[in-house]
């Protein structure tokens, strides 16, 4: 039999932000946005266009609620319409993380990288 106990740690001697994975902060967001799922390279199901709630958005990605679950590694192709004098625009992501909502919520909480795109 283990002799080994549990302690608890003290957060005020840890440095709780090597932890912090994200290189950018994110800011909270809403509106909902239309998106074309692409199934991962090694075959899967056609193409599908999805609805979207946004949460959350960084430089380098993004959360979202969706009503179905998104394949994890699949492209995602995300459609921001105009608003107002504002032009529409486009973001290219790859599913990286998509778990059943908790409490309330239905639904699955979705992460998205968003793509590196070659300068020109």
């Amino acid at each position: 039999m283990s002799s080994a106990s549990l302690q608890l740690i003290d957060s005020n001697r840890m440095d709780v932000s090597s932890f912090e994975r994200r290189r950018t902060s994110r800011h909270a967001v809403a509106g909902r946005v239309t998106a074309v799922q692409l199934p991962p390279a090694t075959g899967g199901h056609r193409s599908r266009i999805c609805s979207l709630e946004l949460i959350n958005m960084s430089d380098s990605g993004m959360g979202v609620i969706s009503s179905e679950p998104i394949t994890v590694h699949s492209s995602i192709t995300i459609f921001f319409p105009p608003h107002g004098p504002e032009h529409g625009f486009d973001l290219y992501g790859r599913v990286v993380r998509c778990m059943p909502c908790v409490e309330d919520q239905q639904g699955h909480m979705v992460g998205i990288r968003f793509e590196e795109r070659q300068a020109a």
